[in-house]
């Protein structure tokens, strides 16, 4: 993740928002292929999570092809993104 004041000079930023897994049942692994929705004063972060790490695809070699969506609430914190995973998410989108 990399952030700007003037969108000329770039600094990465020292974590990554989706590496480490949550600990929600179908969260257990990295977050992968993110995008952001930005709506209604609060933005969002939807990404893929993998499944071949759940407990079912130990004995279902087929469950590891299942992914699930999921979704947290982005913060910024003194000019740091961070997102946890494991919080409620309220997401009550309006139409623009």
């Amino acid at each position: 993740m990399l952030h700007s004041d003037d969108a000329q000079t770039w600094t990465l930023q020292n974590q990554r928002l989706l590496e480490a897994p949550g600990t929600k049942p179908t969260d257990t692994a990295k977050g992968q292929h993110p995008d952001v929705v930005v709506n209604n004063g609060h933005a969002y972060i939807i990404y893929f999570v993998h499944q071949s790490e759940e407990p079912e695809a130990r004995s279902d070699p087929f469950y590891s092809q299942h992914t699930v969506i999921q979704v947290a609430e982005l913060k910024l914190t003194d000019g740091q993104l961070s997102v946890d995973r494991n919080a409620p998410v309220d997401l009550n989108l309006i139409r623009p």
